[in-house]
């Protein structure tokens, strides 16, 4: 068997974008670095990918040198769909004879702002002020929020979508709350009242504000979770 103090040392390929190897940091060809983003007009990530090194060292690079970057440019603004027959009429029926907001309405509904808002304008409907996209009940979310209420509590008080209120607590700046442990005699409750109270489990998170998915995962640790699919109606008796 050869020794392997005697086996010849493997030279790492050279790539001509790197400079002389050396014992410290990868040295890199400053000169091609800016000659591939200012005369090849290649984005940084490209420039990157060729060279072999990070975007941000080929950043540092061009910043070195004196090279303006050039700004990413935004992509323009998707076009709202546009609804079709029924969708537009339910719109309109939601907000002319359910007398839905129209955040409501975006809520419910899962359109966009643009399209109901474009739906509204070609029914000659002015909106009032209190009835405009923007004018979301975000003082009454946080309130809730700060009681510790969960956002399917929230949603069904206010008449809105879980998800909204998720969305919209996350405009307004506020951190979501971490996953909430339930004391054992909170745990103890829950199992008793699903397994002999045969409570629902939206019954069991509305009363004692916890969210559903704390419900059920305490019913998971006791070994009482109904099998996936199977009604929300507690247990059987």
């Amino acid at each position: 068997m050869q020794n392997v103090s005697t086996l010849p040392r493997r030279t790492p390929p050279s790539n001509p974008a790197q400079g002389q190897a050396g014992t410290g940091r990868k040295r890199y060809d400053h000169d091609l670095i800016v000659r591939l983003y200012t005369a090849k007009r290649l984005t940084m990530q490209q420039v990157a990918t060729q060279v072999g090194c990070h975007p941000g060292t080929v950043s540092a690079v061009l910043r070195a040198a004196g090279v303006t970057t050039r700004r990413r440019q935004p992509r323009p603004p998707e076009p709202a769909p546009v609804l079709t027959a029924a969708e537009a009429a339910d719109v309109l029926d939601r907000y002319t004879r359910l007398r839905q907001r129209v955040w409501q309405i975006i809520s419910f509904t899962g359109h966009q702002a643009p399209s109901v808002l474009q739906v509204l304008h070609q029914a000659g409907i002015r909106l009032s002020d209190d009835r405009r996209p923007g004018c979301w009940p975000d003082r009454e979310i946080v309130r809730r929020h700060r009681r510790n209420q969960p956002s399917t509590t929230i949603a069904a008080a206010l008449g809105m979508n879980p998800e909204t209120v998720r969305l919209r607590l996350d405009a307004l700046g506020i951190p979501r709350r971490t996953v909430t442990h339930l004391t054992t005699s909170e745990q103890t409750e829950i199992v008793r009242r699903y397994t002999q109270d045969h409570e629902p489990i939206s019954r069991i998170a509305a009363q004692m504000g916890r969210p559903r998915t704390t419900v059920r995962r305490a019913l998971d640790a006791a070994g009482d979770l109904p099998p996936a699919g199977q009604p929300d109606q507690g247990s059987p008796r």
